[in-house]
């Protein structure tokens, strides 16, 4: 396996940042839910929402999800910030 480089990774993140804010849901995503949405590798979408998080662009919450056995579990989903408040402050 090869590892992503730097410039693909920007390039797929600002991607990413186009797609999910056509399909933003208010209850954010899961890093599986994430790649089945942009049809990527859980992994690769887990190395995006990294440097989304990173550059400001996406925030991490708590939501209760359903698992495979039907049974409600509190699970990371990962939210886009509003393009506004994304920028950081020096």
């Amino acid at each position: 396996m090869t590892a992503i480089r730097e410039s693909e990774l920007n390039a797929e993140l600002q991607r990413l940042m186009g797609e999910l804010s056509v399909k933003q849901s208010a209850d954010g995503f899961t890093s599986l839910e994430m790649s089945e949405k942009l049809s990527i590798s859980e992994d690769k979408a887990r190395k995006l929402i990294k440097k989304a998080i990173q550059n400001g662009h996406m925030k991490v919450e708590k939501r209760n999800r359903m698992n495979i056995l039907g049974v409600t579990q509190s699970r990371p989903v990962f939210v886009l910030v509003p393009q506004a408040k994304s920028k950081k402050r020096k």
